[in-house]
């Protein structure tokens, strides 16, 4: 159980730099968002993979990630669509042309603009995610049913990365390729219990601590979204590094209970409704004004410092608003609500 809630807290700090990189925008100091892009998503497939059982490619397997991961990315997208709709109508903005390019970002699903893309083709945002998860887990299936699964790993990543500049597949297809190779290292990690007091010496772990750190720091271009990988082998390695540590770190945090423990466990279990919310407020609220009224306010704490404190309420605030919704869409979200659901329903 403790190894469950020690995931959380990981996957909870993953999160945390996602949207912290995600306010570069509002001046977040751009050391601040290399450091948090040379980890957070390699760590969010890295945790995926860990808890991807080895399963035959089927109907059943198909039906089961389509529900987990697609249907929370097209109700995220609606409800993209539809504010991005009502902002338009408020602002006097053409609103036919509004919906028609979000509903086309979401049915083209890539995270932002890239070569290779449709022209007038805009990115949906963050809930590339979803769909390069979804593909990334059937892929590491098809790849377990080779005898090399490594190598299928390896070669995926590779056309991944060779292929994005002369054409960007839709649906996040070409940053699944890249996610299986780190889905594969999550599977070992746990299949080796690398996690495990003593498997990995203590000198090894500080050798892996300075790894990341020097990634970090020096380099952290690693952008999966658009297949980026600035410094080749290095990124990756960094990024691994770095996951393992933030793993390990989670459970000295989980040992040491006490309020903030308990708020990243819960952050961390809840990482989908978040993670789509932020999505939302990131596409829809006029961030632009906030930023020009913030600066105009003259507080004595940098401007980025507020925009992410009021993305956090904004968060907080939808996920709370998706949670009431009925079960029948917040179920989807939030698996005690579709437990509840299905309990009622008997």
């Amino acid at each position: 159980m403790g190894r469950l809630v020690s995931f959380d807290i990981a996957k909870a700090i993953a999160l945390i730099c996602v949207i912290v990189g995600h306010t570069s925008f509002a001046g977040v100091p751009q050391s601040l968002v290399d450091f948090c892009y040379s980890f957070d998503m390699p760590l969010f497939f890295i945790v995926s993979g860990y808890f991807c059982k080895v399963q035959q490619l089927d109907g059943a397997y198909v039906k089961k990630n389509a529900r987990g991961l697609l249907l929370p990315y097209v109700i995220t997208s609606i409800i993209v669509i539809v504010l991005m709709v009502v902002r338009a109508a408020i602002l006097s903005e053409g609103i036919r042309s509004t919906a028609v390019s979000w509903a086309v970002a979401a049915l083209y699903g890539a995270g932002g603009v890239h070569a290779g893309m449709p022209a007038g083709v805009i990115g949906i945002g963050a809930i590339w995610y979803l769909l390069a998860l979804f593909w990334a887990k059937l892929l590491l299936a098809a790849a377990h049913q080779t005898k090399w699964p490594w190598l299928v790993s390896l070669c995926l990543f590779i056309v991944g990365v060779s292929t994005k500049d002369a054409v960007w597949l839709p649906w996040s297809i070409q940053p699944a390729l890249c996610a299986v190779l780190f889905m594969w290292i999550g599977q070992q990690v746990k299949a080796n219990g690398l996690l495990q007091k003593g498997v990995i010496p203590g000198l090894l772990w500080v050798c892996m601590v300075m790894t990341w750190l020097y990634c970090g720091a020096f380099y952290g271009q690693l952008y999966m979204e658009s297949n980026m990988y600035a410094h080749g082998v290095i990124d990756v390695i960094g990024g691994v590094a770095g996951s393992l540590c933030v793993l390990k770190f989670s459970e000295l945090v989980l040992s040491k209970a006490g309020p903030l423990t308990s708020f990243l466990s819960w952050f961390g279990r809840n990482t989908l409704p978040l993670f789509c919310m932020h999505l939302v407020e990131l596409n829809v609220v006029r961030w632009d004004l906030l930023i020009a009224w913030v600066n105009s306010a003259g507080l004595p704490i940098p401007t980025w410092v507020v925009i992410l404190a009021i993305q956090f309420a904004a968060i907080a605030a939808l996920t709370f608003v998706l949670y009431t919704c009925p079960r029948m869409v917040s179920g989807v979200f939030f698996p005690k609500r579709k437990e509840v659901a299905w309990h009622g329903s008997n």
